[in-house]
């Protein structure tokens, strides 16, 4: 036997809300067209659904029974009839995106939420590894699209642009700064810097970035939330984007401080891809969603 899906859409309006009126105010028809379609139903399945009491009506055992399975299947329905319209406009099936375990707190997730939105028929796969990790998936094509912070060489096979910009904060107890000498309202002098321990972002030194190294003691971490509790433990200083580290700075869990001479710190990152693949509708939406 085949159902009609409208007349188990109708079974599943009526069920909710408890009876023909209601139903038909809540979707803006008449009631008579519900309880036709019930009705039609009924007479599909050999069975009542619904006890009628005058303008409400109660589910009986076979109605309750049905619901959840109707309930389903209308989804199952709806899922079906996207896939249709995106295979029917040319929308891309799957993707991989792998995201630098660096930068994952600095909003890409949003933005692929977005995406899905779009695409909600879209499968999608996201992965995640240190820089160089996620240049290999590129090349290895075990990944369509990267985020990754921005470094000053990329391989010839992968392509890019930037995304956006972040401004990062130099920040570590106030414990720990005064253990070095500093004092609220100064600035940090070069020599002193040098012989404070350092967190370090372990993915940019190992992609060729030293920019980011100004101590001689080192400890490296493999993304900024590791890097900013090792210095809320007053192990020692951390460059961190400043979206990450604000609320910890209000509540008094760390300071910033700068440095004598010194530069305002901003780093970006980047989205990249095989150079191969010229046209990607999945990129050419995330780029619009990130501009």
């Amino acid at each position: 036997m085949v159902t009609n899906l409208d007349y188990l859409a109708a079974f599943v309006a009526v069920y909710d809300s408890g009876g023909f009126a209601q139903a038909a105010a809540e979707s803006k028809r008449h009631a008579s067209t519900f309880s036709r379609k019930i009705s039609a139903l009924e007479d599909d399945l050999g069975f009542e659904i619904f006890v009628r009491h005058g303008k409400s009506v109660e589910p009986t055992s076979q109605g309750h029974a049905l619901y959840d399975h109707a309930k389903g299947l209308l989804v199952e329905a709806d899922m079906f009839e996207t896939k249709v319209q995106s295979i029917f406009s040319d929308h891309p099936a799957n993707a991989t995106i792998v995201i630098d375990s660096a930068i994952n707190e600095l909003g890409i997730l949003e933005h692929i939420s977005q995406l899905m939105r779009k695409y909600p028929s879209l499968k999608l796969t996201l992965k995640s590894g240190d820089t160089q990790s996620v240049r290999d998936m590129l090349i290895n094509d075990e990944a369509d699209i990267a985020f990754a912070m921005s470094t000053f060489s990329l391989p010839a096979a992968i392509n890019h642009c930037t995304c956006f910009e972040f401004e990062f904060l130099r920040v570590a107890t106030s414990e720990y700064l005064e253990s070095h000498g500093w004092k609220p309202g100064e600035q940090v002098a070069p020599s002193t810097i040098r012989g404070m321990t350092q967190v370090i972002l372990s993915p940019l030194r190992e992609a060729g970035v030293e920019s980011q190294v100004y101590s001689h003691q080192l400890i490296n971490a493999d993304n900024s939330r590791v890097a900013m509790e090792l210095a809320k433990q007053g192990v020692g200083w951390c460059n961190v984007p400043k979206a990450l580290c604000e609320a910890e700075i209000a509540a008094g869990n760390l300071q910033a401080f700068s440095v004598e001479s010194d530069y305002a710190g901003s780093w970006s990152v980047d989205m990249l891809w095989p150079v191969d693949k010229v046209y990607d509708p999945i990129r050419e939406r995330l780029i619009e969603l990130l501009k």
